[in-house]
């Protein structure tokens, strides 16, 4: 007997032993992590150029112009921009909203009539940020460009991504070497770097079909496929893939952050919570000019990107908390985004219950037919995107639907989604 309580107490230090050398060797771990990524980020400033930033007088708020330029073999030929998108950031509230800018958006250059996404091409970054401050009434602290070569080499370092892939996408472009060939499905799809880049890519298909708006239809999708990324990065796997990840942007980034402030800026936006990060897409009507197609930017069409520009000054009270107050929800009727679908054969029922929603108080209403492989749907449902399971509650007793789901993902269109089963053609 003696020896076995000897036994049991070599074997209760030696299992001490090991778990003190586990507490010591983790935090080990993270300090060389993260002075490993401190050096990286070093890396980035040192090629930034020196340009003029207006800067904002009030201190909670930050502004970001993020442009993804693809370099090329000739890295001194000047290059436009595939992706501009402005990130207003509200440090009191904790909140980002992504503003993304069509690269279409008609601008001039010295009276000329162009395009945005010219602008880094005629003039570098200087011309990119001035010409999204005149178009925004905006002051721009801080910019970063990243070669589109980094996106496969960063997706690949996460691990891939999954994303919901909700239309047949089939497009081949021998010149570029570009081959695109996707299956719709109901269920998520696990996408590596070089799918993931074709994925965001994709616009249209070889026969003509493809998003009925364009390029609009195009930042959507990308709008939900970047809400996926960072959900992931929000991962505690991610820590120990840090090293990996950031040494990727030394080579592909330029930007004016120090590397302080890339820490404490991407810490801010991975423990942010999904409600507080905000995708937008400016609006405005397709034209065209002399042959040429542009995107006219129309400053009425976007108040709500307006406001939250201008109104996000500290101590303010937006018009939505006045709003919610009645309803109970976590946002007003008039900001939250309504599609009402018809899953069912009968004819004009989404347009029936959309004029029931729009009573309601929900101003911001569409309708159409669901997907037809998926008809007929028996039981009506609805599907909510950064709303609350509190609103779910609320939202339930409105609409006289029992399936209400909160989603995981985002939806870039719609905060609600309301499809129409049997039960509601019947009522």
């Amino acid at each position: 007997m003696g020896e076995e309580v000897k036994n049991r107490k070599r074997k209760k230090k030696k299992k001490s032993s090991r778990l003190k050398k586990i507490l010591l060797i983790v935090p080990l771990i993270i300090i060389i992590l993260f002075f490993a990524s401190f050096l990286y980020l070093s890396r980035l400033s040192s090629n930034s150029v020196n340009i003029d930033l207006g800067g904002n007088k009030n201190s909670n708020i930050v502004n970001f112009l993020v442009m993804g330029v693809d370099i090329g073999e000739d890295e001194s030929y000047p290059k436009r921009t595939d992706t501009i998108m402005l990130v207003h950031y509200d440090k009191k509230q904790h909140t980002y909203d992504v503003i993304s800018i069509p690269r279409d958006t008609m601008v001039y250059f010295d009276g000329e009539l162009g395009k945005i996404n010219a602008a880094h091409a005629l003039g570098g970054v200087q011309q990119s940020v001035d010409k999204v401050e005149e178009l925004l009434n905006v002051n721009i602290d801080y910019y970063l460009k990243v070669d589109t070569k980094a996106f496969r080499e960063f997706i690949d370092a996460l691990g891939g991504v999954d994303v919901l892939i909700e239309q047949d996408m089939q497009y081949e472009d021998e010149s570029q070497d570009l081959k695109i060939d996707f299956k719709a499905s109901n269920k998520m799809q696990h996408l590596d770097g070089k799918k993931a880049e074709e994925f965001i890519r994709w616009r249209k298909n070889n026969d003509g079909t493809g998003f009925a708006d364009g390029d609009i239809g195009r930042i959507k999708q990308q709008q939900s496929f970047y809400s996926n990324v960072l959900q992931k990065l929000k991962s505690p796997s991610m820590i120990f893939k840090a090293p990996k990840i950031l040494s990727i942007f030394p080579k592909y980034m330029e930007t004016n952050l120090d590397a302080t402030d890339i820490m404490k800026y991407g810490i801010s936006v991975v423990t942010a919570s999904k409600e507080n990060i905000r995708f937008h897409t400016l609006q405005g009507e397709s034209t065209y000019i002399d042959g040429t197609s542009y995107y006219k930017y129309e400053p009425e069409m976007n108040e709500d990107i307006l406001n939250i520009l201008k109104n996000s000054e500290p101590n303010q009270t937006s018009d939505s908390s006045i709003s919610n107050s009645g309803s109970g929800l976590s946002m007003s009727k008039e900001s939250i985004r309504v599609n009402v679908l018809n899953g069912t054969n009968k004819e004009g029922l989404a347009g029936e219950f959309a004029n029931k929603v729009m009573k309601l108080g929900y101003n911001n209403c569409d309708f159409g037919n669901y997907d037809a492989n998926l008809k007929p749907v028996k039981v009506s449902e609805i599907k909510l995107y950064g709303l609350t399971s509190d609103d779910a509650k609320i939202l339930k007793k409105e609409f006289g639907i029992k399936n209400v789901e909160v989603m995981n993902e985002v939806n870039p269109n719609y905060e609600m989604e309301i499809i129409l089963g049997d039960d509601k053609a019947k009522d």
